[in-house]
């Protein structure tokens, strides 16, 4: 089967880039297609001043409580300060370290923050640019991991049922170059809206370059059968057959076609004698048993190119 498809990032392999937090983009040191490297810095992003507040308040509330809790321990020792109320400093004190490591982890710590990428990747898409307030958790740029690209087929519908999860592929980039091997890793259940086709994934080990555009021959199954010249296929009230030469007598064997035709030759099944010529022109005019002169033979090929 042959289709058609075009590299996309994955969606396993897919990592959109965001904030926790609301704030203002400061700078994107990437672009679409760029290629980056694990911790590399591909922009900088500033919390807004709701955010440094509460990072900020935070941080305030554990000078304080650790103020209180010092006092108290000061009061605990000279017996001017209860058991319980040594306990409650401890525990004020535990409760803003908490809430100061939450706000610390989200905002990094600081009002404004480089953002590294996390793996070895490709950038994918960028949604703002330099200057630009977000809210919290909105996606910056999105990331590809290198080995994550998928090429994206349709197949007809009709033939979407013999499309498995494991059958191999070989995929000829549209601009040239070597065929590579591939396997199907997922079929989709429903039609694509846009496309009118069923989507299908094929992974390979292979590098791909997203956009790339692939033809994809996928092997749905293994027919074996004889692979003999179109003209020697005849069909009558009897059926499918053919003829081959048994010392200087036409036989009739009957055949099955296997698959539809191919260039000048057919696939069909059937008890052929691999000893045996076809007969491959002329087959038209010879009955079962006719006394037959071979003409010609092509070489290698075990059909007979014509008859007299």
């Amino acid at each position: 089967m042959q289709v058609y498809g075009t590299a996309i990032s994955s969606p396993d392999g897919a990592y959109a880039v965001s904030e926790a937090l609301d704030g203002q983009v400061q700078t994107v040191s990437v672009a679409v297609g760029d290629q980056v490297r694990k911790g590399q810095p591909i922009g900088v992003f500033q919390l807004s001043e709701s955010a440094r507040g509460a990072l900020a308040q935070a941080e305030a509330a554990v000078s304080a409580a650790r103020n209180e809790k010092s006092r108290v321990d000061r009061l605990f020792a000279d017996q001017l300060a209860s058991i319980d109320q040594h306990g409650q400093a401890a525990k004020s004190l535990a409760d803003a370290l908490a809430a100061y490591q939450v706000a610390s982890s989200v905002a990094g710590g600081r009002s404004e923050k480089v953002m590294r990428a996390p793996f070895d990747g490709v950038v994918t898409s960028v949604t703002v640019s330099p200057g630009m307030k977000t809210p919290a958790g909105t996606t910056l740029l999105t990331l590809s991991r290198n080995n994550a690209l998928v090429v994206q087929c349709g197949v007809e519908p009709r033939h979407a049922s013999s499309i498995l999860v494991g059958q191999n592929v070989k995929l000829v980039a549209l601009g040239g170059g070597e065929p590579l091997e591939g396997v199907v890793t997922r079929t989709s259940s429903v039609i694509n809206a846009v496309t009118r086709l069923v989507d299908m994934e094929v992974s390979t080990s292979a590098p791909l370059m997203k956009g790339q555009e692939y033809q994809a021959f996928v092997s749905a199954g293994t027919v074996s059968g004889w692979r003999v010249p179109s003209t020697a296929v005849q069909e009558d009230e009897q059926g499918t057959y053919l003829f081959q030469v048994k010392g200087r007598t036409a036989v009739r064997v009957p055949v099955k076609r296997l698959l539809p035709r191919e260039g000048d030759q057919l696939l069909v099944a059937g008890t052929l004698s691999a000893e045996q010529p076809v007969v491959g022109s002329g087959a038209y005019q010879l009955s079962d048993g006719a006394l037959i002169r071979v003409a010609s033979a092509t070489p290698g090929q075990g059909h007979v190119s014509e008859i007299r």
